[in-house]
């Protein structure tokens, strides 16, 4: 096939090539300012709600999660004891106020669930951050851990929003700081809930199906579970 020929060919599938219909998708701005709060439930919640609802087992004993018992709450009768950690001193719920990223920050091997929902993005040293994690659990209990791998930049903590997660670049930090143990490392979202959270659209306004459905290529979160053996005694 000769060069005109070639050219000739480019020029008519140019031509019959599909072209999107942007509709009132093409916009610089979101729908919402608010990830989707004033619209329903913000699309990354409604993702991590369903991955540590498919973790329901996990949820016993003493439990810790970061800022409020928003997630453990859904799940808190197979729950003794809640334990909130926080930063921020005038958070009023918060048991316990550590840096995440301070080696030792939190109490070894006391808790049957950890629980470290969207968290890890506002984190300075999340090598440590984890370490400390998987310390605090205790013999038989789990981490949870959820993490954006797409979002908009925080508007509130818009020099405190460090980092996002690829699924790859999770498990890698896990097997870094928590090596030797079996890791459950996978992305949640697709690109119709990628678009949708970008845009604060809500998860009530997009079709179940759609977010039930997980594409590898387009997660909008990571999302990991680590187990930690049951101590042996002789």
């Amino acid at each position: 096939m000769n060069e005109p020929t070639r050219t000739r060919l480019r020029t008519l599938l140019r031509r019959w090539r599909r072209r999107p219909r942007w509709g009132n998708l093409l916009r610089t701005t979101p729908f919402s300012a608010k990830y989707g709060y004033d619209r329903g439930t913000p699309v990354d919640r409604a993702l991590a709600l369903r991955f540590i609802e498919e973790h329901r087992e996990l949820f016993r004993g003493h439990a810790l999660e970061v800022g409020d018992d928003t997630y453990v709450r859904a799940f808190r009768s197979a729950i003794s004891a809640v334990d909130i950690v926080d930063v921020d001193e005038l958070n009023p719920k918060a048991t316990i106020i550590a840096d995440l990223g301070i080696e030792g920050s939190l109490p070894a091997e006391r808790y049957g669930l950890v629980l470290i929902a969207q968290t890890l993005q506002y984190v300075t040293d999340v090598p440590t951050a984890l370490r400390n994690c998987w310390h605090a659990v205790s013999s038989g209990g789990a981490l949870l851990v959820t993490v954006p791998a797409i979002a908009r930049v925080d508007p509130r903590a818009a020099d405190g929003d460090l980092w996002r997660f690829t699924p790859a670049g999770l498990r890698r930090l896990l097997s870094q700081t928590v090596p030797g143990v079996a890791l459950d490392v996978r992305g949640l979202g697709n690109l119709a809930s990628a678009v949708a959270f970008l845009n604060g659209i809500a998860a009530e306004e997009l079709p179940e199906h759609v977010l039930a459905i997980d594409d590898e290529a387009f997660p909008v979160l990571s999302a990991a579970v680590v187990t930690k053996e049951l101590a042996r005694h002789a």
